[in-house]
C-alpha cells in the first residue's frame, strides 16, 4: 500500500515537471511566433517606407525589376 502512495506521489511530481516543460516550451513557442509576426511586418513597413516609387506596384508590393 506503501509502495502504490510514493508511486503516485513520484507521478505527480514527475507529471507537474513536465507541465513546467510544457509551458516554459509553450511560452518559447508563443516569443518566436510573436518575432516572426514582428520580423515580417518590420520588414514590409520598412520596403515600404524606404523604397523608391517606382519600386512599388499599385498595392504597396515590391515589384523586381523583371516584373516590369
Amino acid at each position: 500500500m506503501m509502495n502504490a502512495l510514493t508511486l503516485l506521489a513520484s507521478a505527480r511530481i514527475r507529471l507537474h515537471q513536465n507541465d513546467k516543460i510544457i509551458c516554459i516550451y509553450g511560452v518559447y513557442g508563443l516569443l518566436v511566433l510573436l518575432n516572426v509576426i514582428l520580423k515580417s511586418v518590420l520588414n514590409s513597413t520598412y520596403a515600404i517606407l524606404c523604397s523608391k516609387p517606382n519600386d512599388l506596384n499599385g498595392f504597396g508590393n515590391i515589384v523586381t525589376k523583371s516584373e516590369y
